[in-house]
């Protein structure tokens, strides 16, 4: 996870006169988790395959169902590291935690100021009881 004292805050309202790049963000959660969610459909498969097709597990299988496993934890392990580029300026985003974001709530603000662009990402949200 982000560490509180790495990532300096803002608040989104300090983003005044800065558009929200849609396509951007779109572009970041299928770079992170496209992959994840390829694998997670793999991984879904071998097992309703094995489970209910009558399908024995053997080495085979069981290598892919760990490779998909491993590739999922990757994916998200990728997602809390990766630093986007701009799709305007091709430069690398500032990372910002969102300062008026509610408690137990860590959301990012990606803000390329060349381009005056950013996008947001929630990372964590507190459980509902």
């Amino acid at each position: 996870m982000l560490p509180e004292s790495k990532y300096p805050e803002i608040s989104i309202e300090s983003l005044a006169g800065y558009t929200e790049d849609a396509p951007g963000r779109r572009s970041f959660l299928w770079s992170c988790y496209g992959i994840v969610g390829i694998a997670a459909a793999g991984f879904a498969v071998i097992v309703v395959s094995t489970v209910f097709g009558g399908l024995a597990l053997n080495w085979t299988r069981g290598f892919a169902m760990v490779a998909c496993l491993a590739t999922m934890v990757g994916g998200i392990f990728r997602a809390y590291r990766f630093i986007p580029r701009s799709r305007q300026t091709g430069r690398p985003m500032h990372l910002y935690r969102n300062a008026s974001a509610p408690a137990g709530i860590l959301e990012v603000l990606y803000v390329d100021p060349d381009s005056r662009t950013y996008f947001r990402h929630v990372y964590a949200v507190p459980p509902t009881d």
